[in-house]
């Protein structure tokens, strides 16, 4: 993978989008260097190449030829996205709100050209990473505790928590993303169901 993350999630207080990443060290990347690193809501990703950023971001930051960037970190709030939306036709009006229900997708953008033996596969344009507030999750499985604790039983529901939770991180990692959001959606309700394909070929 050319792009590495060394981090991205959101803050403890849903407060900030926590971004680190920086360009494989690996000889056959060293005339790579970052190029753009765009943000986005799950429910806005391209129904045809998930891989790729639409012009529905909601943050872009690029990074010029002349600063050969290898590595980047942010740390981007609610706020920050806010007041981008006032001079940024493609960004939304966000609040910590919508940070908190949002399914972000960061796609990393490279420049330059790895070395000629490269296996395709690593040589995309795009790395992408997703990630989502952690804390509603403890929130959820804290209310499922609570009537464990009260009514002494598992409640049916919990497993299929359980289930839908585990179904959610399978398909994170294993990029079928349409699954994914799907899952997102069925376990914290709070977005639109959308259609995306899982592989795009070489070459991103």
């Amino acid at each position: 993978m050319i792009v590495v993350f060394d981090q991205l999630k959101i803050s403890s207080d849903g407060n900030k989008l926590l971004i680190g990443v920086h360009v494989n060290t690996a000889d056959k990347y060293a005339n790579v260097y970052l190029k753009s690193i765009t943000i986005m809501d799950g429910n806005k990703v391209s129904e045809t190449c998930p891989y790729a950023p639409t012009e529905e971001y909601l943050d872009k930051i690029e990074f010029s030829e002349e600063d050969k960037c290898k590595e980047y970190s942010a740390e981007i709030s609610a706020k920050d996205l806010a007041r981008r939306y006032e001079t940024d036709v493609h960004a939304m009006n966000f609040t910590q709100k919508d940070m908190k229900k949002t399914l972000f997708f960061v796609y990393v953008e490279v420049t330059g050209a790895p070395a000629s033996d490269t296996e395709c596969g690593e040589d995309n344009v795009y790395t992408l990473g997703v990630t989502f507030y952690i804390q509603n999750l403890y929130e959820k499985v804290m209310n499922f505790t609570n009537t464990l604790v009260s009514k002494c039983e598992v409640p049916r529901e919990f497993t299929d928590f359980i289930l839908l939770w585990n179904a959610l991180k399978a398909a994170i990692e294993t990029g079928h993303y349409v699954a994914a959001i799907k899952f997102y959606n069925m376990l914290f309700g709070n977005m639109n169901d959308v259609s995306v394909i899982s592989n795009c070929g070489c070459h991103g």
